[in-house]
């Protein structure tokens, strides 16, 4: 742009060139602090999803939920209580690294600190992206594998998350807007997550569920602090630490 300022044709790119601003935000570093009390701490957690070999394979759901479990409890996660936000796949790996913090004692304090879940487009019974997989996806990932509707190992992990989630209440959105996926063969169109699969439906416990208007990617995506997708689960966020705090209140009470 700095030539063509030069040239006098600046004016005439500005418009293309010009970014809307509010995409450069990150909503939970950006907004969440301003609008919770008590100096939250907010950390991103990244993992690998690929759904071709081509990009690079995966590596199994387990083995990462492990790596990401250690990764938390060496950034001392678990010393105040937590709420983790999820998109996707993510939800699977923190679904299944709570199981793992319950069976291990040095980690145990993250899930005891766990005072929410929520879920953006969660494929708890698996992703519909894997029916066309063998059609439009030249060798398919092991995580694409894991996402079979109905898999059983989805439907294991989830029966088992499900006992934890009597005292760990979650809130879930689901998608109403098709995803489009460019192919080898061309672009496709369809919902990435169905209502039945981001539904988790858990048996018991405190649980909401709220079905978009958004397709897979945009589901997480508030454009504002406006956005429903950020007010919903801001009022989750602070009723769940509303409540942790006044358990701590009466538990300190007893003790006296």
């Amino acid at each position: 742009l700095a030539d063509l300022e030069k040239s006098g044709e600046a004016e005439q790119v500005s418009a293309v060139t010009k970014v809307d601003e509010s995409l450069l935000e990150c909503w939970p570093r950006d907004w969440l602090p301003h609008d919770l009390s008590g100096n939250p701490r907010i950390l991103s957690l990244g993992y690998e999803m690929y759904l071709s070999k081509w990009q690079g394979d995966t590596l199994p759901l387990e083995v990462q939920a492990e790596e990401l479990l250690q990764k938390l409890r060496l950034a001392r996660v678990g010393d105040r209580p937590v709420i983790f936000i999820t998109h996707s796949f993510g939800g699977l790996l923190v679904k299944q690294f709570l199981l793992y913090a319950r069976d291990n004692p040095v980690c145990r304090s993250i899930l005891k600190n766990t005072k929410g879940v929520v879920f953006f487009s969660t494929p708890h019974r698996g992703a519909d992206m894997s029916r066309y997989a063998d059609a439009y996806v030249f060798r398919r990932s092991r995580a694409l594998d894991v996402l079979q509707p109905s898999n059983d190992y989805l439907l294991q992990l989830h029966a088992r998350f499900g006992v934890l989630a009597r005292d760990i209440p979650t809130l879930s959105f689901g998608e109403n807007s098709n995803t489009c996926y460019e192919t080898r063969l061309g672009r496709i169109f369809f919902q990435l997550v169905s209502d039945e699969s981001s539904n988790p439906s858990f048996p018991a416990g405190e649980h909401s569920f709220y079905k978009l208007d958004y397709n897979h990617y945009e589901s997480c995506k508030p454009r504002s602090p406006t956005d429903s997708r950020y007010t919903i689960l801001l009022r989750f966020i602070r009723q769940q630490l509303k409540n942790n705090s006044t358990l701590e209140k009466t538990q300190s009470k007893k003790s006296l």
